[in-house]
């Protein structure tokens, strides 16, 4: 009488366990391989993502810091503009120029961009700045307006106006734009 035990592998069940059991081993880590391969292909795809986004970042916000230097610099030539030819007469005096002697006497002081200029000294080249001492982390804007006779009756005029994105001169990210505007006025 034979007797088996339950649970117990007759030897062609063990030869065949063990020939798949040796198969299995050998095909052991394939799985974890294409997985590492995989998460290398999607992490790669993500850190260009990444590295495209910051670059995307950087080149909007030198944009702005380089629109906000030239709009400083255009209200440096609108207001330089405005207090020479002031309120659309060139008959009134500049606030650059010397004027000739007579009754009437050139503005002293100007006012842009809420900032008020006091003591402009009149002469062939006017300079001033146009900023808040108190918040350098502004715009703001240096004009120099020069001033050559053309003729007896007229003046060739040049404002060079630098704007910066900021005023403050140990910001990484400062930057300046700058505008020219040459024509001719009255004396």
């Amino acid at each position: 009488m034979r007797i088996y035990l339950i649970g117990t592998l007759s030897r062609s069940n063990r030869k065949m366990q063990n020939s798949k059991s040796k198969i299995w081993r050998r095909g052991n880590g394939f799985a974890l391989l294409i997985a590492i391969i995989v998460s290398a292909i999607i992490l790669t795809i993500g850190l260009s993502i990444v590295n495209t986004a910051i670059k995307e970042v950087i080149l909007a916000s030198t944009v702005r810091n380089s629109t906000e230097s030239l709009y400083a610099a255009d209200t440096g030539v609108e207001c330089a503009l405005y207090w020479d030819n002031i309120r659309g007469n060139f008959t009134k005096l500049s606030a650059f120029t010397q004027s000739p002697p007579g009754p009437s006497v050139p503005p002293n002081e100007i006012e842009c961009m809420g900032v008020t200029v006091s003591d402009i000294v009149k002469g062939p080249k006017v300079s001033f700045w146009l900023r808040d001492v108190n918040r350098l982390n502004e715009p703001c804007v240096l004009v120099t307006v020069y001033a050559s006779p053309a003729n007896n009756d007229m003046m060739n005029m040049l404002i060079d106006s630098y704007g910066y994105n900021t005023c403050n001169e140990s910001n990484q990210r400062r930057v300046d734009r700058a505008l020219q505007v040459k024509y001719s006025r009255p004396r």
